[in-house]
C-alpha cells in the first residue's frame, strides 16, 4: 500500500478544489462626480476606488490610464464631456492580471431657465398645449383653481410669436384634465376630462370628444361607437398603421365598472379606438383592454424618438406612495411592456417633453398635497436607460398641472399650472439647452 505524505495530500486536494473556486473580478466604484446628476460643466475630475478584495493594478477610462493617489486611495483622471450622454468604459486590472470592463454614463448638459416667456391671457392649469404642424401653439381648456369649474376657452400663439392671444373658438364642452392630440389632417382631437378640477363622481366626466380645426377656428363633436370615454388625467397616443389611424388612451381617473353601477376609480387599462368619419370606433372595452402595470393617473407618456413610449408617474394617498415607470411598444400581438428606470423623485401631475431628440425632460409636479411641489427637474436618457437629476438651476416657479411643449430641438416651453395654494399661473418659462460651449 502506497502512503501519501500528509502535506502532499493537502496539495493534491487543493489542486482538485481549485477549478471550482470562482475567481473574483476586479471592479471599481465611482467616488466623484455623482453621475446620477446632470453635469453642468464639461470638464470633470473622475475618481474611482477599488471595490474588489484584490488590489487594483491599473484603471483606464475609454483607453486613457487613470492616475493613482495613495492619500485618497483613488484613481483619478480629468475628462472633457461632450454635450449629451457620454459613455465611460472602465478597463480595470488587478495584481493577479485579471481584467474586467464596466460601462457608466455621464450626462453633460449646459442648461438654463429663461423667464421672459409669453404669458397666458388668464391663469390656467389642467389645460393642454398642442403644437400644430405650422408650429403655432394652442392652449385648450383648464381651470383657474385646482378645484374650480372648467373653462371652454382657447389661447394661441403663432410660430415665432411672443404673445398668447384669445380666440373666438370655444370648446363645445368645457373641460380640464383632458388630452388634445394632433391628428394627421392637422386637427386636434380633444378627449375626456372633467367639468371641474374637483372630480367626485363619474357624472363629473365629459364623455363627448370633439375636434378643433385650426383652418376654420371651430370645434366639432365626435361620436364614440362602443363603451363611452369616461376618464380624466389620462394620457393619449395617436398612431398610423397599415390598418388605419388609432387613438389609444391609458390610465386616468374614470369609470372602473361601466354598466348600471358606475364607479369612480383609477384605471390601468389601455383602450384603443379606430379613427374614421369623425367617429371613434372602440377596438376593445374595459373588460377586454390590456392592463399596463399599476392603476395610475396624472402621469406622463412620451416617445423620445423612434422606439418605445415612456410612462412616468406616482400615486400619493394618505400613508401610501407608489412609483410607476415603464416603457411599452405597440406590436401586432398587442402592447409589449418594457423597463424604465424610476425617477429620483416620485411625482404626479408633472409635465414632460423630448429635447435634443434623445432626452426627455420632466419638470414640476407634486406629491402628497398641493403644497408639496417638486422643484427638481430630471432628464431621462433612452440611450443609458437612466434618469439624471438637475441639482441646481431649478425652474423659476414651482408648479404642477402645467404643460411642457418642445419648441425646436433644444427648448421646452413650460406653461401655466398651479402654485402651492392651488391657484393657477399665467406665467411660463423656457427650459433651454445651451450650445456645447456657452458664452455666458
Amino acid at each position: 500500500m502506497v502512503r501519501i505524505p500528509a502535506l502532499a495530500l493537502l496539495i493534491v486536494l487543493a489542486a482538485c478544489e481549485r477549478p471550482f473556486v470562482e475567481v473574483g473580478q476586479p471592479n471599481v466604484v465611482i467616488v466623484a462626480p455623482d453621475l446620477s446628476l446632470v453635469q453642468l460643466e464639461s470638464l470633470v475630475e473622475l475618481k474611482v476606488r477599488a471595490a474588489s478584495f484584490r488590489s487594483i493594478d491599473a484603471v483606464a477610462v475609454n483607453g486613457t490610464a487613470m492616475q493613482y493617489f495613495s492619500n485618497e486611495r483613488v484613481w483619478a483622471l480629468s475628462i472633457n464631456l461632450r454635450r449629451g450622454v457620454n459613455e465611460l468604459i472602465f478597463d480595470t486590472s488587478d495584481i493577479e492580471g485579471i481584467s474586467t470592463a464596466d460601462t457608466a454614463y455621464a450626462l453633460f448638459l449646459p442648461v438654463q431657465h429663461v423667464a421672459n416667456s409669453p404669458a397666458l391671457p388668464s391663469p390656467r392649469g389642467g389645460h393642454t398645449t398642442t403644437r400644430l404642424f405650422n408650429n403655432d401653439i394652442v392652449v385648450i381648456g383648464g381651470v383657474s383653481h385646482v378645484d374650480g369649474p372648467a373653462h371652454s376657452t382657447l389661447f394661441f400663439i403663432p410660430h415665432l410669436g411672443s404673445i398668447f392671444s384669445g380666440s373666438t373658438a370655444e370648446l363645445s364642452h368645457a373641460r380640464t384634465g383632458h388630452t388634445a392630440t394632433l391628428m394627421s389632417d392637422g386637427r386636434v382631437l380633444v378627449v375626456g376630462g372633467s367639468r371641474s378640477g374637483s372630480v367626485v363622481s363619474v357624472a363629473d366626466l365629459v364623455e363627448t370628444p370633439e375636434a378643433y380645426d385650426p383652418a376654420t377656428q371651430t370645434f366639432q363633436d365626435w361620436v364614440v361607437v362602443g363603451q363611452p370615454i369616461r376618464r380624466t388625467h389620462h394620457v393619449a397616443v395617436f398612431r398610423r398603421t397599415g390598418d388605419g389611424e388609432f387613438l389609444d388612451l391609458h390610465g386616468g381617473l374614470g369609470d372602473t365598472r361601466y354598466g348600471n353601477d358606475p364607479f369612480l376609480g383609477i384605471r390601468p387599462d389601455l383602450r384603443s379606438f379606430r379613427i374614421g368619419n369623425d367617429t371613434l370606433w372602440a377596438e376593445n372595452s374595459l373588460a377586454t383592454a390590456p392592463y399596463l402595470g399599476d392603476a395610475i393617473y396624472g402621469h406622463t407618456l412620451n416617445r423620445i424618438q423612434i422606439g418605445p413610449y415612456y410612462v412616468f408617474g406616482a400615486r400619493f394617498e394618505s400613508n401610501f406612495e407608489q412609483e410607476t415607470s415603464f416603457s411599452f411598444e405597440f406590436t401586432p400581438q398587442g402592447a409589449r411592456i418594457g423597463d424604465a428606470s424610476p425617477l429620483h423623485i416620485p411625482r404626479t401631475h408633472h409635465a414632460a417633453a423630448p429635447v435634443l431628440n434623445n432626452l426627455l425632460v420632466l419638470t414640476g409636479g407634486r406629491q402628497h398635497s398641493t403644497a408639496d411641489i417638486v422643484m427638481d427637474t430630471e432628464l431621462y436618457s433612452q440611450r443609458s436607460g437612466a434618469s439624471y437629476r438637475l441639482a441646481r438651476r431649478a425652474p423659476i416657479l414651482s408648479r404642477f398641472g402645467h404643460t411642457a411643449t418642445t419648441v425646436g430641438t433644444s427648448q421646452v416651453l413650460i406653461l401655466g399650472g398651479f402654485g402651492p395654494d392651488g391657484t393657477a399661473r399665467a406665467a411660463s418659462e423656457f427650459f433651454v439647452v445651451l450650445p456645447e460651449n456657452p458664452s455666458y
